[in-house]
């Protein structure tokens, strides 16, 4: 599940990397400064060893924001992370949904120069529901 964002000269890649050997998933992302001529090395985004897929990506002004879901200890959380250099260095990882005995999946992200909206799903012993979430871009 790639996906790209162009901000600029700059061009931000991400997808699911996938170890069908290991069974394991991470985020990973690429860069280009130059328009897309060429790319830097691959850099691994989140913190599990196990399981962290469904990223979604987007930019406003110069930063790069990422969500997705992390297994951490046999359940899924929403991991959102800041680039403030056009997605050459990301922040530390923010967890937004923190759960326990509860999934959070499928994140979906908007970015606007003062706010970042997260949604997600978040599956509380068979009942479905929506979370919403509002982080400060600065």
């Amino acid at each position: 599940s790639p996906q790209i964002i162009k901000s600029n000269d700059t061009v931000n890649n991400i997808w699911d990397d996938f170890n069908r050997k290991g069974g394991s998933s991470q985020i990973s992302k690429r860069i280009s400064i130059d328009d897309g001529i060429t790319f830097g090395q691959v850099i691994q985004l989140g913190n599990s060893s196990d399981f962290s897929i469904n990223a979604i990506i987007n930019v406003s002004q110069n930063n790069v924001y990422i969500a997705w879901q992390e297994d951490i200890k046999g359940q899924f959380d929403i991991f959102l992370s800041k680039s403030s250099d056009g997605g050459i260095t990301f922040s530390q990882l923010l967890n937004l949904s923190n759960t326990t005995n509860s999934n959070s999946i499928n994140p979906q992200l908007a970015a606007t120069a003062n706010e970042v909206y997260v949604v997600w799903q978040e599956d509380i012993s068979g009942n479905n529901q929506i979370y919403f979430t509002t982080v400060d871009s600065s």
